[in-house]
């Protein structure tokens, strides 16, 4: 049996939330998740509102306290371009500054597809149960105001593949074969294609 579906965790407040200054005034959401299985990958979708996007500064923190920055300023002055409507996973190709455009942070939501600042992959073999926790902030709050919107955390489970069990296997067509040997070859296969070495069954 394995286990390979997503596990989605929205954050939805009824009303958009102002976005603070870092360094002590970060908007703080949290993800509680009651399921408890080793993570494979994590992936997010984020939506503000803001006049200049580049001013955000986002982390994703785990239970265990791993900190990844999934959102964050450019090398350099940065641009323009407001709104952030982005779902982030590390498999994308795009990094976040590669569009040059404003997002439209109404539905559908978490529609363009971009990378992390820092690869997700760090959660990756941690367990999911716990509270996980999205700081959001402004680097410049005085020139430009922003607000939450949304977010939605998705967590992929590691393979639960059964790893031990009894087998049984009935061949037929042996009858009128007393005293005569057979030996089977049983082999293992994983879902990467590889194959172990023979077990013999006699």
């Amino acid at each position: 049996m394995t286990q390979d579906t997503n596990s989605v965790y929205a954050d939805e407040p009824g009303a958009a939330l102002s976005i603070g200054a870092c360094g002590g005034g970060e908007l703080v959401r949290s993800f509680d998740v009651a399921e408890n299985f080793t993570l494979r990958s994590v992936s997010l979708g984020f939506s503000a509102d803001h006049t200049r996007r580049d001013d955000l500064l986002i982390t994703l923190t785990s239970p265990a306290s791993t900190v990844v920055q999934v959102i964050g300023p450019p090398a350099g002055s940065g641009s323009d371009y407001a709104n952030l409507d982005v779902s982030l996973d590390d498999a994308n190709f795009n990094s976040q500054h590669t569009y040059k455009g404003d997002d439209d942070a109404g539905e559908p939501y978490f529609d363009r597809q971009t990378r992390p600042v820092e690869p997700l992959e760090a959660f990756r073999g941690e367990e999911s149960a716990g509270n996980w926790t999205l700081t959001v902030c402004d680097l410049n709050p005085d020139e430009n105001e922003g607000s939450y919107n949304r977010a939605q955390l998705s967590l992929q489970p590691q393979n639960q593949a059964i790893t031990a069990a009894d087998w049984n296997y009935t061949q037929t067509g042996l009858e009128d074969q007393d005293y005569i040997s057979h030996t089977l070859e049983a082999y293992a296969y994983d879902l990467a294609g590889n194959i172990s070495d023979a077990a013999a069954l006699d």
